[in-house]
């Protein structure tokens, strides 16, 4: 008889705490609860759920760093290129789907090609000038007073 890892253990542990849960439910109360007693002794939710955690795990605490007060820039966009090194990691439909979606998130940012811009792939290193001065300049965007050498 081969004796199981703890990690064996702890998964079948977890495992049997969410079917006692999720039994102790009233089936008559909802139709999310007749699902939720369904899903889980589905082959298909588990492998699905280890994939979401395996790829997808590191979001909540990036999300919850961004939402810090007083973050500074940089080690905002520094969390934010880690999330896009994890999401390109992630295999499959779902993942190319994820980054597409991530992608189109950081373009509608109107000051995403200055932070993040498309060419520059190592982390904190400024956009070339002309690439962010591209913008329709104001009265303020050149200097008033003129220097004139002594």
């Amino acid at each position: 008889m081969k004796i199981p890892d703890v990690s064996t253990l702890k998964k079948d542990y977890m495992h049997s705490a969410y079917l006692f849960v999720v039994q102790t439910f009233d089936e008559e109360q909802a139709v999310a609860i007749t699902e939720a007693n369904a899903a889980i002794y589905c082959s298909s939710v588990n492998a699905d759920l280890a994939y979401v955690k395996s790829n997808f795990g590191n979001l909540p605490g990036a999300i919850t760093a961004l939402e810090a007060r007083d973050l500074p820039l940089v080690k905002a966009v520094k969390i934010v290129r880690e999330i896009e090194e994890n999401l390109n990691q992630a295999s499959g439909s779902v993942g190319t789907a994820i980054i597409d979606q991530f992608n189109r998130v950081l373009q509608r940012n109107p000051g995403q090609p200055c932070i993040f811009p498309p060419h520059l792939h190592r982390p904190l290193q400024p956009p070339p000038l002309p690439y962010c001065l591209d913008r329709p300049r104001s009265m303020f965007s050149e200097p008033s007073v003129t220097l004139l050498p002594l």
